[in-house]
């Protein structure tokens, strides 16, 4: 294995195993995926630039 898939094996590895905690913690996941107007508008969408006054 490269040090590069070593990493990306490790990376993996810890955020699999945080992500049974979140998903316990109650953040409503289901309900902000089936329903898009939940998630705020506020987020930077890819690509998009973040304008400045």
């Amino acid at each position: 294995m490269s040090t590069s898939e070593s990493w990306f094996a490790d990376n993996r590895a810890n955020w699999d195993g945080r992500a049974a905690v979140h998903e316990a913690s109650g953040y409503g996941i289901d309900e902000l995926v089936s329903d898009p107007a939940r998630r705020g508008g506020d987020r930077v969408r890819r690509g998009e630039r973040v304008r400045r006054p």
